[in-house]
């Protein structure tokens, strides 16, 4: 985690784990979080919002992202994900697409354990053979 210094990762992972106590997750009892990183450097934080009737859950890295564009940001730089669990938490596919979306770049999705264990993927590896509307589909 070279790109970040340590304080800055100290206040990423107070926020993550700020974001996993706000978690609104009482029917899957999963709480994940997620701080969205803008190219600017801020950090916007977010986590799931589970609902009776399960496609309005809101999934945390859509809320953080959600915040950043709220606060003015189009860009991501990095994004982090936080669960209370031991195995790394990766998007569902839905999130990775958004997370595409705000990307300007091949950015970092950044997985955090429990225990601030940290694996880093491109985001490239997560959603190979993207969606993008205005360029030429693969076959």
């Amino acid at each position: 985690m070279d790109r970040y210094s340590p304080a800055e990762l100290k206040k990423i992972h107070s926020l993550g784990h700020e974001m996993l106590s706000n978690s609104y997750s009482p029917y899957s009892e999963f709480s994940v979080a997620s701080v969205a990183v803008s190219t600017t450097g801020e950090f916007f934080g977010g986590t799931n919002i589970e609902n009776t009737s399960y496609s309005l859950t809101v999934c945390a890295e859509v809320c953080a992202i959600a915040n950043m564009v709220s606060s003015g940001h189009t860009a991501l730089k990095d994004i982090f994900i936080f669960s209370f669990n031991d195995k790394f938490v990766t998007p569902c596919g839905a999130c990775r697409q958004v997370i595409l979306e705000f990307s300007q770049s091949d950015i970092n999705v950044n997985l955090v354990t429990q225990d601030n264990q940290i694996r880093t993927h491109k985001l490239s590896s997560l959603i190979p053979h993207a969606f993008h509307l205005n360029e030429e589909q693969e076959t």
